[in-house]
């Protein structure tokens, strides 16, 4: 069809047609029209996309839906819902009241509507806390009381009263009421009667009573002196009242009898500094005011003995009494007054001091003398009465001219003698040295190794070899390892040698000795290699080898301790031990025929076994390896083979093989070569050969019509190579699976200039299937898809260039590569902005080998700045790698070109073209505004307002003003800096503008006067651990003006963690709490609870010292101590205690232990703080614990249990006593459990033809009951008969004493028989012969059982017979 280009564009709508080639016709180049809307149908068809044309609705069980219409087409409506019912709700009937409880409801999984809880179909009731019934069914009002219902679940119940009866009391003045369930009791609280004396009369009545005297007014007409009164002046009238002091009838004397004053009493004085009388008690009258007094004592004490107690000495007792007496008496006394001074006169006890020496400090040789002096006398003892002082003196001196050196000699000990005596022990230390001669050893300093060894390779000593040791049986030598010269080291080995005319001859014997012979030996060819003891010296023409001395030599020296060091040689080669590690390959593959089953022959295969570890260049055998931890040839580990191929192509895997290592993983060697077992497991089918198969594949057009390029749209001059070709061929086999191509898909390449603009597809890609199992040969097809185009596409220039002059221009050229359809297009750029070709086309790139170039055609024989170009491909070309497009170049020089290859594209080949801007110096000026500071308390530390900066345009600059606070205030905000209204920070940065510039930098923020900071530092004294601080903490802190008070809240509560035991602590102290002090020791400063300061005009660390003792709280224990006691053994018998009662019996609710507000039922004991109220109860101060019996049991008496309290403490009281102690409080359960009823039974195993025996329990006290076998219960053998409840008359009293009777029921006939009888506590009972009928008195076996404890079983009375 003609190519279509220059058409008006108009939008595309449905009911357009479009131009095309219907394929489908089955001829080429034929024009039709398609409507847009088929295309599209056609499009989304394709790609199953379709359109819905109604919606209707369905309900399900828990969701309601309708819609209107049923089956919308265009619009309509849809309503869902719940179906669930029970929703209740809405207004009461004939009410505004609305059932609110509707909110409370929740949907059920069952989809019905309901109240959270139970169904409320149980009502409790309670009277003062007490439960009346769990399940209430009606209530009865009665009296003036009347009841309705209302809202469901409500009832409105009234008592309106009685109008004839008492409804309330109140009490008036004086009255009490006592209301008592309805019974009140009133009692008078005040006056009960009051009754006029002499003189008085009464009025008011029952209310108010006013008591009025009626006797008249008179007059004193005389006064009288008493006791202690002057004589008064003008007794009659204004007379005149004065205290006697002289006389006998002064106040004091006249006043009263003579009694002794106590040191409480009080007395009278005048204060002369007030001039008033005040009183004090004689106790409080201090000594020093009592001058005369003080005088006469101290003279009366003069030359006296005293008994001083001097400040600080609080830990002996003072001295009241002074007693002189003989040593045998004060013996005599018991106990000795400690206030009492005893002097003892004669002879005392004498009490001897000893000293002893202890030497072995002293070294270096014995030629020394010790001296010691027991005060001042030759001897090592002092002898005295207690108390007497003793002085030891220690000297030391060299003997046959030896010499003393670092000696703690001559040495003093001094000390008194005390009661019993005692020992002084002197540390002697000191250097002997013998006079000087001439002596000499032999010193092994150091041993080499030859060039050709490894001895000395980097940390084998040490690890792969060392020198022989010390030790028996060897005693080899060797260089010492540090500093001095140890034994080993030295010949002789213990001191010097003295020097003779011939010299001393020294031997050596050292060995060298591999330290792990499982890991590292001796190389081959050196000396005893087999030998971990090395023991050739030397190398090369000296090496030597000798059994059992390495070294000897004479030495010699002219001076005292004279010493020759001695060094030798030795060269040796030491290996690791070589291992290695072996595969063992188990293969347990098999074959069978695929037709019939049968295993056949297995065909030629190979396993590759290969090596992992240490490397893959080892088979089934892995050599090499070493016993070295951590080297890489100690591991050894075999690579899981591959499947491998089968060279009979009649044979396949059907089960591929699997591999299993034995051991698995990687292995290491560990003194000993490795073993590895592989395991292969799978199948092999053989199948027989198949008849060959030839296959052409052929390709086809969505129409199936055979075609070498299938549908791919191809246009004019293009052309496209598929591979593989159309008509390929593949010769397989009957019912082979195939696959064409054998390897990669089906692909398809354009022609040069060309290119897939709609992707190519093979369908199938690759074709697959199965080969007929008849025929030789056969067609299979692929269809191919797509559309080639013509690469081409629309280039573009956009150029960035300085808008000041000169302006320049550039020519581009875009070239299209190869010979086929490629074109030419060049652009001419001016200015700045995006250019396209003066005549818009296509630019053809034909191979994708193009070129682009660009240059400078006009206007400046210089360029204005740097040039870059940015290419298609994304590279650049700058100034630094093309000088040609730099300022300077000649105008003809002035153009980049680049290749560009394999660029097939459609895309917009775009080249941007940046010139930079000139290189002129511009001006940009700083204006910093600070007027928006709050404060004038500040200064600029950085650049000043009007600092300029100079540079090129568009080059980097900043400005860096600082606003700093003034010494003494700081910026309560800010300061913040702000350009052009944006907030930033100092320094700023900025690119210089192509013109001079103005950078305006606004500061804004708040001075205020500057704090300062106080931290806070704990120092902990604390006596535990049991606290936590809560309150505030080292690390704390507060920033405060100088001059202020502040305070930090220190809180430390003793740990608390009730209702948990043994975990409750306190302070030690008043108030429960720690002091808090500024010094170690110190007072409390705290002031609930801070602890206040003042801020000083500094930051500051204020030392906080927590001190106190913390103690657990006290813990009272409940001890129950159960005597709880069984059945007895027998009749009289002492009733047996626990463990026998064990299970027959439950206590409820058991022992609880109440902690104040926080019970805790588990607790069988708990803690309170001291003097807290306290609490253990079972439960409450009346409460009782239940016993349940189990089964077949019973108490012996109704009340089985006495609870008596024991030990200290009640159950209950007030207060807790003190801390950190135990207490307990007792309770003891007494009571007795026996067995009420058991269970019989009897058991029949055999018979002789019929008969049956029936068995007669009857207990002693208790009940009489037979089991008695017949054909309904007991129709076969072995048969058992049991029954339950059996009163075993325990409870009455007595011992369990059973008698069982057993007897025979039927004969049948059978007039002898034997057998035996097996009873419940072990006893066996033979038949006697004759043993026929029911009527003889031999047919009777009676066993007494005497206890109920003397069953194996008590749960069980059995009775087995077995007749043979």
């Amino acid at each position: 069809m003609p190519r279509l280009f220059n058409y008006p564009t108009k939008p595309l709508f449905l009911n357009d047609y479009i131009i095309g080639t219907d394929s489908a016709l089955g001829q080429e180049n034929v024009t039709r029209n398609f409507k847009v809307n088929e295309v599209v149908s056609a499009m989304l068809h394709a790609i199953s996309i379709g359109t819905v044309t109604s919606i209707s609705t369905a309900s399900s069980v828990y969701i309601t839906a309708t819609a209107v219409p049923a089956a919308i087409i265009s619009t309509g409506t849809i309503t869902l819902g719940l179906s669930a019912p029970g929703l209740g709700g809405g207004f009461v009937q004939g009410s505004t009241e609305y059932n609110s409880y509707v909110k409370l409801q929740y949907l059920r999984g069952d989809n019905i509507w309901s109240l959270p809880g139970p169904t409320p179909t149980d009502v409790q009731v309670s009277s003062f806390g007490i439960p009346l019934t769990t399940d209430m069914s009606s209530i009865n009002f009665t009296g003036n009381v009347t009841a309705a219902g209302g809202i469901p679940g409500y009832i409105t119940v009234d008592f309106p009263g009685v109008t004839s009866l008492i409804d309330s009391i109140i009490a008036g003045a004086g009255i009490t009421i006592t209301d008592n369930a309805g019974v009140i009791t009133i009692n008078n609280a005040g006056v009960i009667q009051t009754r006029a004396g002499g003189n008085i009369t009464l009025s008011g009545g029952t209310s108010n009573v006013t008591v009025s005297t009626v006797a008249n007014p008179g007059t004193v007409t005389s006064i009288s002196p008493g006791t202690g009164i002057a004589t008064v002046v003008n007794s009659s009238s204004n007379a005149e009242l004065d205290v006697e002091y002289t006389g006998n009838n002064n106040y004091i004397a006249g006043n009263s009898s003579a009694e002794v004053i106590d040191h409480n009493d009080t007395i009278n004085y005048q204060q002369i500094t007030s001039s008033n009388v005040k009183s004090t008690q004689l106790r409080d009258i201090p000594a020093n005011i009592l001058t005369t007094l003080n005088t006469y004592i101290d003279a009366a004490d003069l030359n006296k003995i005293k008994n001083v107690e001097p400040t600080g000495f609080t830990t002996t007792a003072k001295a009241k009494y002074m007693v002189t007496c003989t040593l045998n008496e004060y013996n005599a006394i018991t106990t000795k007054d400690v206030n009492t001074l005893y002097f003892i006169v004669g002879a005392g006890i004498s009490y001897t001091q000893n000293l002893t020496l202890d030497i072995t400090g002293i070294t270096g040789s014995t030629n020394y003398s010790l001296t010691t002096l027991a005060n001042g006398i030759a001897g090592t003892s002092v002898t005295g009465p207690a108390g007497t002082a003793f002085t030891f003196y220690i000297t030391i001196t060299g003997t046959n001219g030896a010499t003393i050196s670092s000696s703690n000699m001559p040495m003093t000990i001094t000390g008194n003698i005390a009661v019993n005596g005692g020992t002084s022990n002197a540390v002697l230390t000191a250097t002997v040295t013998n006079a000087a001669t001439n002596s000499v050893r032999a010193a092994l300093a150091t041993i080499t190794f030859g060039p050709t060894g490894n001895l000395n390779a980097s940390g084998a000593k040490g690890t792969v070899w060392d020198y022989a040791p010390y030790v028996t049986p060897g005693f080899y030598n060797r260089p010492p390892d540090a500093s001095g010269w140890p034994t080993y080291s030295v010949d002789p080995n213990f001191g010097y040698a003295p020097v003779t005319s011939s010299g001393y001859i020294y031997i050596f014997n050292p060995r060298l000795e591999i330290i792990d012979t499982s890991t590292y030996k001796w190389a081959s060819g050196s000396a005893n290699s087999s030998d971990p003891e090395y023991l050739q010296i030397g190398y090369g023409s000296a090496a030597g080898v000798w059994s059992n001395v390495w070294l000897t030599g004479t030495v010699y020296s002219t001076q005292p301790q004279g010493q020759t060091n001695i060094s030798t040689s030795i060269e040796a080669t030491w290996e690791n031990v070589p291992y290695q590690a072996v595969l063992t390959v188990v293969d347990n593959v098999t074959a069978i025929d695929s037709v019939t089953g049968n295993a056949v022959p297995l065909p030629n295969y190979n396993f590759n076994i290969q090596s992992l570890l240490p490397s893959n260049s080892f088979g089934a055998t892995i050599t090499g390896l070493n016993n070295v931890s951590g080297d890489a040839l100690n591991s050894y580990q075999w690579s899981t083979p591959g499947i491998p191929n089968i060279s009979n192509s009649d044979y396949a895997w059907t089960t591929n093989p699997t591999f299993t290592f034995s051991p698995a993983g990687t292995q290491t060697i560990s003194g000993a070569n490795g073993a590895v077992t592989l395991t292969i497991a799978g199948q092999i089918t053989y199948t027989a050969p198949a008849t060959g198969f030839i296959l052409t594949l052929k390709y086809q057009d969505t129409s199936g019509v055979n075609n070498a390029t299938g549908s791919i749209i191809i246009p004019t001059g293009g052309a496209v190579n598929v591979f593989p070709p159309d008509a390929t061929t593949l010769n397989t086999q009957q019912g082979a699976n195939y696959t064409i191509p054998s390897t990669g898909l089906i692909s398809a390449v354009a022609k040069e200039g060309y290119a897939f603009t709609t992707s190519f597809t093979a369908t199938p890609n690759p074709v697959t299937g199965t080969a007929p199992a008849t025929g030789s040969a056969g067609f299979v097809y692929s269809v191919l898809t797509g559309e080639i185009s013509l690469i081409e596409a629309t280039p573009t220039v956009v150029q960035t260039v300085y808008t000041g002059n000169p302006s320049v221009t550039y020519n581009t050229v875009f070239s299209g590569g190869g010979s086929v359809s490629a074109t030419n297009t060049a652009i001419t750029s001016t200015g700045g902005g995006t250019f396209f070709a003066s005549t818009p086309s296509d630019f053809a790139v034909g191979n994708g080998d193009c070129i682009f170039t660009v240059s400078k055609s006009s206007n400046s024989s210089v360029l204005v700045g740097d040039l870059t170009i940015t290419w298609p491909d994304g590279t650049q070309s700058d100034c630094s790698s093309d000088l040609g497009l730099c300022e300077g170049a000649t105008l003809s020089a002035k153009q980049k070109t680049i290749n560009i290859s394999n660029f097939l594209s459609n895309l917009l080949p775009q080249i941007t073209i940046d010139e930079a801007t000139p290189t002129l110096n511009l001006t940009s000026t700083l204006a910093l505004v600070t007027t928006g500071i709050s404060g004038t308390q500040f200064n600029n530390t950085g650049d000043p307002n009007g600092d300029t900066n100079l540079g090129l345009a568009n080059s980097p600059q900043s400005f860096n003003p600082n606003i700093v606070a003034n010494s003494g205030y700081t910026f309560s905000s800010g300061p913040f800096y702000t350009v052009n209204n944006i907030t930033t920070t100092m320094p700023y940065s900025y690119n210089q503008g192509n013109v001079d510039e103005t950078i305006t930098i606004t500061v804004t923020g708040t001075v205020v006067a500057a704090s300062y900071r106080t931290t806070l530092n704990i120092i902990l004294n604390v006596a535990g651990t049991e606290y936590t601080i809560t309150g505030d903490d080292t690390g704390a802190y507060n920033d405060t003006v100088a001059g202020v008070t502040n305070s930090f809240n220190i809180t430390a509560p003793a740990n608390t963690c009730y209702p948990t035991q043994g975990c409750n602590y306190h302070w030690i102290s008043s108030n429960n709490k720690p002091v808090l002090s500024l010094t170690s020791g110190g007072t409390d400063i705290t002031t609930n609870p801070l602890v206040e300061y003042v801020q000083l005009a500094s930051n500051q660390t204020l030392n906080i010292y927590l001190s106190g003792t913390l103690s657990p709280d006290p813990v009272m224990s409940l001890n129950i101590i159960n005597n709880i006691v069984g059945a007895p053994a027998s009749t009289g018998a002492t009733p047996q205690p626990l463990p026998d009662t064990a299970g027959l019996y439950t206590l409820s609710p058991g022992p609880v232990a109440t902690v104040n507000t926080n019970p805790n039922p588990s607790l069988s004991s708990w803690q309170a703080p001291q003097g807290d109220p306290w609490n253990i109860t079972l439960p409450g101060p009346t409460g009782s614990i239940i016993a349940t019996p189990v089964t077949n049991f019973a108490f012996a008496t109704s009340s089985p249990f006495v609870f008596t309290q024991s030990g200290t403490y009640a159950l209950w009281g007030s207060p807790m006593p003190s801390f950190g102690t135990l207490h307990i409080a007792e309770y003891t359960l007494t009571g007795q459990v026996v067995r009420q009823y058991a269970d019989i039974q009897i058991e029949q195993t055999s018979q002789v033809s019929t008969s049956r025996f029936k068995a007669t329990f009857t207990a002693t006290g208790g009940a009489t009951r037979s089991l008695v076998p017949n054909g309904s219960n007991c129709s076969a053998l072995p048969c058992t008969i049991t029954s339950s409840n059996y009163d075993a008359g325990l409870m009455t009293g007595n011992a369990g004493q059973v008698i069982i009777t057993v007897e025979k029921t039927t004969n049948s006939g059978v007039t002898e028989s034997s057998g035996d009888i097996l009873y419940g506590d072990g006893t066996t009972k033979s038949f006697p012969n004759l043993y026929d009928t029911i009527t003889d008195s031999s047919g009777y076996f009676t066993h007494t059982i005497s206890s109920l404890g003397s069953l194996s079983s008590t749960a069980l009375y059995s009775v087995s017979v077995d007749e043979s």
